[in-house]
């Protein structure tokens, strides 16, 4: 989704939310997560604190970015030291401020109400996005949409707190929270119509359209293009050494196929060494390509044709098919469950002409 908006991308993920919305609601009832109060923005002089709220928001997003890459970096190696030295870190902090334990639903609930003090909603925010952003940094796999939810819902609230010091104007505290929860999860996940359509469903009032999508594009714009970070994932992806900024329209389109479902399989094996007979019962299948096989990889590939000349044309018993006049092909490895995408890039690199 963050790649591309195509019909072909969106239906899957339209499908799956409906059917998962649907089998949640079946099992567990349709009871809301968050009871969220009224929600409106109650005058004009919220826009410029809206405005600030983005920009805060921005900060808070790629500052967790920043920290994650900073952690994957300095990261040990082994495993099961990172596993240990996640579950030491996470339970130091949680032992300090236990409300980052969990997925902090609870504390949301609190903050919407505007019952928690202010330093509390700082340090919440604060411990919760270090938790967060070392346990991404370890590999840990965790989900990003909750802990971006808390630690939005925490900012916001201080937000409120300190704007509400400044001016009277300023709407109730829940307006607040929500948007810092949108804000950070489109700043963070650089998805901002996600997290848009994420406001909708949580509130349920078409009031929200307008602050959100200030609030978040505000954050968006300034953690991408003022911070330069990119989106949770991407950056993720990068520090396993995978781009997915640069693709274009080719490799679009050649990763939404797999390379089983473009193979040939007209093939057939070979040892490099033939005599006459055997040759001949390895095109008795009438294969299109030859596998030579070398040892114990595989040397080269070459068309069925060229033996079958080479049995007409030369007088001799034995056939070496890495000598036979033929057209060669260079070979590389590749898992069938890989697409086309990663199949050119392989081939590109590595000067090849067939996988």
């Amino acid at each position: 989704m963050v790649l591309e908006y195509t019909i072909a991308g969106f239906m899957p993920v339209i499908l799956a939310a409906v059917t998962g919305t649907l089998v949640v609601q079946q099992v567990f009832g349709d009871e809301p997560v968050f009871f969220i109060p009224g929600i409106a923005m109650d005058s004009y002089w919220d826009l410029p604190w809206i405005f600030l709220e983005g920009i805060v928001i921005a900060v808070l997003a790629a500052g967790l970015i920043r920290l994650m890459v900073i952690c994957h970096d300095r990261a040990p190696k082994p495993i099961a030291v990172k596993i240990i030295l996640a579950g030491l870190v996470t339970a130091s902090l949680g032992f300090v401020v236990p409300e980052i334990l969990g997925v902090g639903y609870d504390t949301v609930n609190q903050a919407l109400q505007g019952s928690i003090p202010l330093m509390i909603l700082l340090l919440i925010c604060c411990t919760k996005l270090v938790a967060t952003a070392i346990n991404l940094g370890l590999g840990m796999p965790i989900g990003l949409i909750g802990p971006t939810l808390v630690i939005g819902a925490m900012a916001g609230g201080g937000f409120w707190q300190l704007a509400s010091t400044v001016s009277d104007q300023v709407s109730a505290p829940g307006f607040y929270v929500i948007l810092g929860m949108g804000a950070m999860m489109g700043a963070a996940l650089q998805a901002p119509l996600a997290a848009l359509m994420a406001l909708m469903e949580l509130t349920r009032n078409p009031e929200i359209v307008l602050p959100a999508m200030l609030c978040i594009v505000i954050a968006n714009i300034t953690a991408a293009h003022g911070f330069g970070a990119k989106s949770i994932f991407q950056t993720q992806a990068l520090m396993l050494g995978i781009d997915l900024t640069g693709r274009n329209a080719r490799s679009l389109a050649l990763s939404r196929a797999s390379v089983e479902s473009k193979m040939s399989r007209k093939f057939i094996v070979a040892n490099a060494s033939l005599d006459r007979a055997l040759a001949e019962q390895v095109l008795q299948s009438q294969p299109t390509w030859i596998l030579v096989k070398s040892g114990a990889g595989y040397d080269c590939l070459l068309k069925a044709a060229d033996l079958q000349r080479a049995l007409a044309d030369l007088r001799q018993d034995t056939f070496d098919l890495q000598n036979i006049p033929a057209d060669r092909k260079e070979i590389a490895r590749i898992t069938w469950q890989a697409t086309l995408d990663e199949a050119f890039d392989i081939i590109s690199r590595g000067g090849v002409q067939a996988l």
